[in-house]
């Protein structure tokens, strides 16, 4: 009897070993790197066959992509169903689930075909599609099927992002206009982090000559993958340009106190790329808060943020030809920036806290101006530096001024 198992235990490992493996199989067919396996219909675990057939209906930006599917596996699968199926494309060879995909889930038999129209393609690009089906435990896709958009009214190329920092990038476009009833209203370039930006994401406009326009995307986050197209807007509607992708720069270390664009920080957010910047210095001379101190200007904000805001309410009841607190900074370029304003309540004590408390930035110990108006409106809040009190001072009175930028 042992001299049996002997004999027996080998071949049991040989059948187990050389049972099929799924994921060796393609579209029911043996590969060359499979075991010595038949996966063309004997195997039970064998995936599914997808043939996907010539596009049709093809325009400048639309398509129709079909596809057959079937089990390989005769009768024994035939009750079986599938939990997904649908196209992947893309620009380039034999596309998979992590290009562009349309899909949809559900219960599907297990045999069938499939046909969907595919929009916002991009006119004058050469494509690869291939249909695909998935059960629980496999996915199969089909033959690689090429297929070419038309030329659209406007020819809108996309040139490969330059100058890239951790926050910005370079980004030249092109249009040629195609067909003579078209008229170019506005143009640029939009951008965002995910695929097929539009003009409802962020976007650059450019107003120069359409044979070659450049813009510079600014706001952005470091080690991130942003997609960007130019686009056309028409007569007749939007058209965009093939995609292209970069990844922003690693960013830079930044800290409180450093000197950074025509100041030095004070406050940076949870992204470490943004926060606020203090000028290097107080405004020359000492201001009351408006000009008319009688004046209600509604800026009732205090919070971190803000202060933008307060500013621009009083810029817009007291003007910008008469010298008080807010319009000091409104007016001020320093450094090349000119976007200064007063900071809030709340930035002013972040302003105390974090830079004239450490020794930095040249501020004296006597009273700041915020832009924050008290809720009677005769009043605005202050601050002592000297003792971190805030107060509510009379707008007449003069007080000092640090304008604050955002970065």
């Amino acid at each position: 009897m042992k001299s049996r198992l002997k004999y027996f235990i080998p071949l049991l490992l040989l059948f187990v070993f050389t049972a099929c493996n799924r994921s060796d199989c393609n579209n029911g067919r043996k590969d060359g790197d499979e075991r010595e396996i038949d996966c063309g219909g004997s195997c039970p675990d064998c995936p599914p066959s997808v043939t996907t057939k010539p596009v049709s209906s093809v325009a400048t930006t639309t398509a129709t992509f079909s596809m057959d599917y079937y089990h390989t596996t005769g009768t024994s699968k035939s009750s079986e169903g599938f939990i997904e199926k649908g196209f992947c494309y893309g620009t380039s060879i034999n596309p998979t689930i992590d290009n562009y995909v349309n899909a949809i889930t559900g219960n599907f038999n297990a045999s069938g075909d499939h046909t969907i129209s595919i929009t916002n393609l991009t006119p004058e690009t050469t494509y690869h599609v291939r249909g695909y089906i998935k059960d629980k435990t496999a996915i199969a896709y089909g033959n690689d099927i090429t297929f070419a958009t038309l030329q659209g009214p406007l020819t809108i190329i996309t040139s490969q992002p330059t100058a890239i920092t951790s926050n910005s990038a370079s980004v030249v476009g092109s249009i040629i206009i195609n067909t003579s009833s078209y008229t170019i209203i506005s143009k640029g370039i939009c951008y965002g982090t995910s695929a097929n930006p539009t003009i409802n994401n962020l976007k650059v406009l450019n107003n120069g000559a359409i044979n070659s326009f450049t813009c510079s995307l600014t706001g952005m986050i470091g080690n991130t993958t942003y997609y960007v197209r130019a686009f056309a807007e028409t007569n007749n509607g939007v058209f965009y340009g093939n995609e292209v992708s970069f990844m922003t720069g690693n960013v830079s270390a930044i800290s409180i106190g450093q000197n950074y664009q025509g100041g030095i920080i004070f406050y940076i957010d949870n992204t470490n790329q943004h926060g606020l910047i203090a000028a290097t210095n107080d405004y020359i001379n000492s201001v009351g808060w408006t000009s008319g101190f009688s004046y209600t200007t509604n800026a009732l904000d205090s919070v971190l943020g803000t202060g933008d805001i307060n500013t621009n309410k009083i810029i817009s009841i007291s003007g910008t030809l008469s010298t008080y607190a807010a319009s000091v900074c409104y007016n001020s370029t320093m450094n090349s920036y000119n976007d200064w304003f007063l900071p809030s309540k709340f930035e002013l004590n972040l302003l105390r806290n974090n830079l004239y408390l450490s020794g930095v930035g040249n501020f004296n110990s006597f009273v700041y101006w915020s832009s924050t108006e008290c809720a009677n409106g005769s009043y605005a809040w202050a601050q002592v530096f000297s003792t971190g009190q805030q107060i509510s001072s009379s707008k007449n009175l003069i007080r000092y001024v640090r304008p604050i930028r955002k970065f």
